[in-house]
């Protein structure tokens, strides 16, 4: 069958599905014209005129009218919760990426042995926002990637015909992690690896210096992200829900938070998320330790993650692995999710009200 045939038969079929839904809506009303409508009726109502609306609109977007406005505004309306965050990550990550530079450059450099030529560079006296528009280019790209892997996970797990519904709580989490974690860094280490030799004035790296850094830094940073992910998912419903979660961790089926508990309580939420945002970033910080020494160095002193794991406890002890820049990663993350517990809300409101229309 021709292309143009399918498309043909597709439209008289969604002419014929519009022609039945008014046909039904209209004898609907009109059974009910001269009685008072309860709640349940005008639910009801409002969903079929929700439902046709989305099909115009999927219409629309399927058809593939880049230069209509009324594509772009069906767009946005799908698509506004990551509009918002979008603003919210780029202005915060924008505002904070000093944190960002002095923990690299803090994690990269050695008293002993100047591996990442961090005092051949002059490194102290370079710009704290070096690399700035690295940086942002990841943020924007991850969270795209990342709000994509959500739609993967909604397909997957919250479908009734997915075999993977049944899956319980914490294999769900552990498989979206893995499978979020590494599309992003499969695709945007280059751009994170980029960004640090930047912030440590290594501008002549060639080429080949990339992609030995690419293969170095790959599974540390794997595990970092995916760590850091799965860490924070459960810590933080654990000390939000307590028991509640635990039991749900190992029974198939989505986690209901039971009633008497309030998820409204700001306080409690706020403690919670800092609480889960520590852990994750102890648990992780030597991981980060490891990505930024494989890829600052200069002259292959370590040529794996093993290799690298040895020469820092044995030069510099364990303290480097576990605190090495733990304060400026406190300090982003803390400001990070303070911005975004306070606007988060207003931002998306705002969003929904501008594109989200009924």
């Amino acid at each position: 069958m021709s292309s143009e045939n399918k498309e043909i038969i597709e439209d008289k079929i969604y002419k014929q599905q519009t022609k039945i839904d008014q046909l039904a809506r209209k004898s609907f009303i009109m059974r009910k014209i001269e009685q008072p409508k309860d709640e349940h009726e005008l639910q009801l109502l409002k969903r079929i005129e929700k439902a046709r609306y989305e099909r115009e609109e999927t219409k629309i977007i399927q058809s593939h009218q880049i230069s209509s406005p009324h594509f772009w505004q069906i767009f946005m309306k799908r698509h506004y919760d990551l509009g918002a965050w979008l603003l919210l990550d780029v202005t915060t990550n924008f505002a904070l990426y000093f944190f960002d530079t002095i923990r690299v450059r803090t994690q990269a450099q050695n008293k002993y042995v100047d591996i990442s030529h961090f005092n051949q560079n002059n490194v102290k006296n370079l710009p704290i926002y070096s690399g700035l528009h690295y940086k942002l280019s990841y943020v924007i790209l991850s969270d795209i990637l990342r709000n994509f892997t959500n739609q993967v996970r909604y397909q997957l797990f919250m479908d009734p015909s997915s075999q993977f519904g049944n899956y319980n709580q914490l294999t769900k989490i552990l498989i979206h992690g893995l499978i979020a974690e590494t599309t992003i860094t499969t695709l945007l280490l280059p751009i994170e690896i980029r960004k640090m030799v930047v912030q440590l004035g290594s501008f002549d790296a060639n080429m080949n210096h990339y992609i030995k850094s690419y293969m170095r830094c790959y599974f540390p940073a794997l595990i970092r992200d995916s760590l850091f992910f799965v860490s924070h998912s459960i810590t933080y419903n654990l000390l939000m829900y307590g028991d509640h979660y635990i039991t749900s961790l190992f029974r198939s089926g989505e986690f209901t938070p039971p009633p008497n508990i309030l998820r409204g309580e700001r306080e409690r939420k706020f403690t919670c998320m800092l609480g889960s945002l520590g852990l994750s970033i102890l648990i992780t910080n030597p991981f980060d330790v490891l990505v930024s020494k494989l890829a600052t160095q200069r002259n292959e002193s370590y040529t794996n993650p093993f290799q690298a794991f040895k020469f820092i406890v044995s030069q510099e002890g364990w303290s480097k692995l576990i605190a090495s820049a733990i304060s400026q990663r406190i300090g982003f993350y803390f400001l990070k999710g303070l911005v975004f517990f306070s606007y988060q809300d207003r931002v998306y409101q705002m969003f929904h009200d501008a594109f989200n229309y009924e």
